[in-house]
This record gives C-alpha cells, structure tokens and sequence, in this order.
C-alpha cells in the first residue's frame, strides 16, 4: 500500500487564540528545516510514487498545514507549484484571518490549492469568541465572497471547503450551521469532532473539563442524525457516512472507541512532516527519538515508508482504537 497523504507542517505558530487549542503558545524551533529541503522532498515523493503506480494520483494529496501556514504564503505557492506542475492535489487548512491581506486572491484562486477554511458557528459573534479575534468571522465571509466573484473574472476554478469543529456552540444547529455555509456558495462542507490539542498526548478524562466539549446526551444523538440525513441528501457534506456514525462512539468515550477496529487510518496513509523535517504517521505519536522514523534531509521515501523502523512503527498504530482516530487526518476520504 501507498501513502495516500503527504502532510507538510510550514510553521508551528499561530496569529490566532482559539479556546480549544494552544498552538498560538508555540514557536518555531530554533531546528526548523531550511525550506529548500521540503520541496525536494515533495518532488521526489511525487518521483516515487510514479515509479510505483502511474494511477497513484487518483488518491494522492500533498497537505499543507500549520499552525497558520500562510504566515509564509511564499512557501506555500512554491509547493502548490510543484504540484501543479506535475498534476497531484495539493490542499491548504488556513483560519482565513491572512486571505487579502498578506495572501493574494488572485495568487490563491489561480494557484491550484484547493483551500479548506476553519469556521466554528455561522454566528459571526461565537466563531469570533472561539478563535479570539473579534471582527474574524465577518473578514473570512467577505474573502470567500470575493474569491468567488473574482473566480469567475479571471476564469480559474477553485475548491473552496469550509470546516467546523464540532462542539457544544454549534451540534445543536446542524441544519442551520450547514445551510449557511451552503448559501456561501462553497464547494463543500466538513466537520471535525473536538479533540485534544494536535500533536499533544491528551491526559487521562482530558474531555471532562475540556472548552466546548459537549455532553453525551440525546441532543447530541439527533444532531448526529441529522448530520447523516444532511450528508445522504447531496454530497455537500464531505464527511462520510461511516465517519460521522463513528462519533457517536467518539462523543460516549473520547479516550478509546469502544467495539470499533480499523477506524484509524493513520500508518496506512499518512505520512507528516514536522517543521525540522521529522517524519511521523500520526499527530498524536511521536516516535522517540523525533527522527526514529527518519528525516527528510537525510532519509529517502522508500526508507521513511517501507523502511525496518518505518514498518515496525505502523504496526504499533494499525490497531490504535483512541479517539484521535476519529480526527479528519486519520479517516479514509471517499
């Protein structure tokens, strides 16, 4: 099996001070790789892949993540480039805050990124509480508007996806949250479940007084139903089927999915890049050392993805059943 996801961390830090997360705590390390390495390795990732299967671009996509990545939109671009160039999907997660601002919409529309934007309530006054920066909610609507009007000037197609988290401020209005974002006329709509900061071990019952998290209860069961009769109705909702039942067991214990196998997807897909260049296969596993696995200014793809270590590290994950399974990275993607 292939990966079928390359994920490229461009920085740790954040501009934003959302309740649920901590990133905007961090800095970059002083270790940080020098760019030029993660490009090379993005060529010959691709390079690889076409020498295994020449259809591997049917389920391959370079993502690029943060923190907030386009605090370096330069390196951004000069990835989605590559992967223009060579016809291989490649996805940006952006809070929205730098969109017409340091970012520029032509650049972005004409880039090839299919871009996924981070909104938590279709309420301008709890999204901006959320992510703790008043006035957020109203400059990431106007940009997606502009992007779509400016698409059809310059005559270039863009994705445009908005993600929420899904919490105690939004499970109960699915409906509404859902055909708000569909009124902004953008190409799709995903939630993520609340999890315990990315990249972090979570503590034991982290959940219990964790911002946001909601109650197991009724409420929460029919807003689940309704996310599925939403999801089977048009293929607006990207979330599948599978995925969204799983959350039921998610939201009863978010420590270990209780009766659920192979709900993680993780070592057989995933392969992460942190910003110094470490590889890992899950945001919630670090290997110890940090570049047990390998790093990319000094291993090659064949030995990150089928090496000794590479091949005992996954199956350490293939039969992980903890919450963090449920999280968008670590499903399968119809």
């Amino acid at each position: 099996m292939l990966p079928q996801r390359l994920f490229i961390q461009i920085t740790e830090e954040c501009n934003l001070r959302c309740m649920f997360c901590s990133y905007w705590k961090r800095k970059d390390s002083t270790n940080k790789l020098w760019f030029n390495y993660k490009l090379l390795f993005v060529k010959n990732v691709i390079y690889w892949l076409e020498s295994q299967n020449k259809d591997f671009r049917k389920s391959f996509r370079v993502i690029l993540t943060g923190g907030e990545p386009f605090f370096n939109p330069d390196q951004v671009f000069s990835i989605a480039k590559i992967c223009k160039n060579n016809n291989v999907a490649c996805d940006v997660n952006t809070n929205g805050s730098l969109l017409g601002i340091n970012v520029d919409l032509v650049e972005l529309i004409t880039s090839g990124l299919k871009v996924t934007i981070s909104i938590d309530s279709h309420k301008d006054y709890v999204h901006d509480n959320i992510r703790g920066r008043l006035g957020l909610f109203n400059h990431v609507i106007d940009v997606i508007n502009r992007i779509n009007s400016m698409k059809n000037v310059v005559k270039k197609p863009i994705t445009l996806w908005v993600q929420s988290v899904l919490g105690d401020w939004n499970y109960k209005f699915i409906y509404e949250h859902i055909k708000f974002f569909k009124n902004l006329n953008v190409n799709g709509f995903l939630f993520q479940p609340l999890q315990y900061n990315f990249g972090v071990a979570p503590p034991k019952l982290w959940y219990k007084n964790f911002y946001g998290f909601p109650n197991y209860d009724k409420d929460l069961l029919v807003a689940l139903e309704t996310l599925l009769d939403l999801k089977r109705k048009d293929d607006f909702v990207i979330n599948s089927e599978q995925e969204i039942k799983s959350w039921k067991y998610y939201f009863e214990n978010p420590e270990r999915l209780v009766n659920q196998t192979n709900i993680c997807k993780a070592p057989e897909q995933n392969i992460i890049v942190d910003v110094e260049g470490n590889i890992s296969f899950c945001g919630w596993y670090e290997p110890t050392p940090k570049d047990k696995i390998g790093n990319i200014a000094n291993t090659s793809i064949e030995e990150i993805w089928n090496g000794d270590i590479a091949l005992r590290e996954k199956n350490k994950l293939k039969y992980c059943n903890k919450g963090c399974a449920t999280a968008m990275c670590n499903v399968e993607w119809e």
